[in-house]
This record gives structure tokens, sequence and C-alpha cells, in this order.
């Protein structure tokens, strides 16, 4: 996320949750019907905004599952430890870019509503192939039409103007070059969603 999105976003922090409202909604349902990677323990919830997602994850992982929420965004960590905290949620302001995560320490990442914001896509998804173990999933999800997303960001304010998702087939072909099987496609009406799986035999970049 460039210097000039972070305060765009942390200036809609405070009302984000009344202005999207419907997408919060949509937002729970989904988490509700994610399948997750056998015995998952940790979920990295990427560009987690005003922490709707991360909250739902940390009650769907249960006891000794932990939740990485990380935006880089200062106004949106702030309201969402303030307002949808929870013991097993980790509040995280940073880059998706440059995680203070380990290798191979997470289970699942969940990218939701924030790959057209990144500014250098090739260094976030080598990192998160660094940080996923072997066998993990990640998922980049839209829970709106690629058309609808860019419609919105291309009528929105400067800082976001050209943020623009690619076809579901050309981003899955650059999340495959990075070294992740990609195993789901949908580039729908009503959702957009890749999903990939890190190669667990230890043979990918």
């Amino acid at each position: 996320m460039s210097g000039e999105r972070q305060p765009f976003f942390d200036s809609l922090s405070e009302r984000w949750d009344c202005v999207y409202a419907d997408t919060n909604v949509r937002t729970r349902e989904w988490v509700a019907t994610q399948p997750l990677p056998k015995n998952t323990r940790t979920v990295l919830d990427v560009g987690c905004g005003t922490g709707v997602s991360s909250h739902e994850w940390a009650k769907r992982l249960g006891t000794g599952g932990t939740v990485i929420a990380v935006d880089n965004s200062p106004g949106m960590v702030h309201y969402a430890r303030h307002t949808r905290n929870h013991e097993r949620v980790l509040w995280v302001c940073g880059e998706a870019q440059k995680l203070p995560v380990s290798d191979g320490s997470v289970d699942a990442i969940m990218a939701l509503h924030m790959w057209p914001h990144l500014d250098d896509k090739d260094a976030t998804v080598r990192e998160w192939f660094r940080v996923l173990r072997p066998g993990g999933m990640l998922h980049i999800v839209h829970l709106s039409s690629r058309a609808t997303i860019n419609a919105i960001h291309h009528h929105g304010d400067e800082p976001v103007k050209e943020d623009r998702l690619p076809s579901a087939d050309d981003l899955a072909v650059f999340v495959a070059g990075h070294g992740f099987m990609v195993e789901e496609i949908e580039d729908g009406e009503s959702r957009y969603r890749i999903g990939g799986m890190k190669p667990g035999d230890g043979t990918g970049r």
C-alpha cells in the first residue's frame, strides 16, 4: 500500500463499518463457510481492515488457534483492536510484503478485499510463500465481481483510482509463477477468488 493510500484508509477507519455494513455481513458469511486446511492453528489475515474477518476467524479456530491480523493503516488497526479485540488475535500494523512472521509458520493466508491496493505484488506473493507452511493455503478473495470492484475504484478518490483487479485467470498465472499450486479460480458476478496451496514436498520456489 502506497504512502498516499495509508492516510486515505486511516481517514475511513471510523466510518468504514457504516459505509460497508453489507460487505461486513457477507464477510462473516464467507468466513463461516470457508474450508480450512486440516489442523489449522494459525491464520494470517492480510489487509484486515476494521477486523471483521479477523474476529470471525478467531472464533472459528477456537482454543489454541491464533489469527495474525495485518494492515498497513494504523487507523484501521487501532479501530479493529478497540472494537473487535479477541484474545486469539494478534494485531499488527505492517506491510503485506514484509511480515514479522517466521518462515513456514502460517497454515492459511486470507487476503480479503485488498489485492488491488498492493504496490509490489511480486514481493508480496514471495513473502506469503515464505511464511506459509508446506501444504498451507492462500486465498485471494473479493466478495463482489471484478467489474464492480474496478468500477468502485475508478470512480473513487485519487489514492485508489488506478487500483485494479486483473482477470482471475491472469492472477492465477501470476500466483502459480511464484510457486503456488492454484486449485480454485472464480471470476463471477458475485465473487472473485483464487485459491492456491504451497506444495507440500518443498519443490515450490
